[in-house]
Order: C-alpha cells, then structure tokens, then sequence
C-alpha cells in the first residue's frame, strides 16, 4: 500500500510539473502527449488538493503552538 501511494505521488507530480522532469530527461515529451487527460486531470488535482491539506495543516499546527 505504502508503495502505491509513493508511486502515484510520483507520477501525479510528473504530470503537473512537466516541464520540470523533461528539463531534467524523467521523461518523453511523446509519453507525456500519449498520457490519458482524463486521468492527467484526475491526478493534477488530486495533487494539488494534497498541496492544499498540507498547507492548512501547517496553518494549524502554528495556531495551535501558540
């Protein structure tokens, strides 16, 4: 399970940030194109709803140190 999620999370962040893994060769401007975009959508916004959570959490976690 705990390699799922890591491989997912990979993967989400190779689909929202394109151009920096074709900058560093991660991966196929061909590979990204032939990409689902159903899932590509999928996946940037379960990403970004992660980026989210994470960031109220930090938020709260200051407010409560207080």
């Amino acid at each position: 399970m705990r390699s799922r999620c890591l491989l997912l999370s990979a993967v989400s962040a190779l689909v929202t940030f394109p151009r920096l893994y074709l900058h560093m060769g991660w991966i196929d401007e061909q590979e990204l194109k032939d990409f689902p975009p159903y899932l590509k959508r999928k996946m940037t916004l379960a990403l970004w709803l992660i980026f989210a959570s994470l960031f109220w959490i930090l938020i709260d976690y200051v407010i409560i140190k207080r």
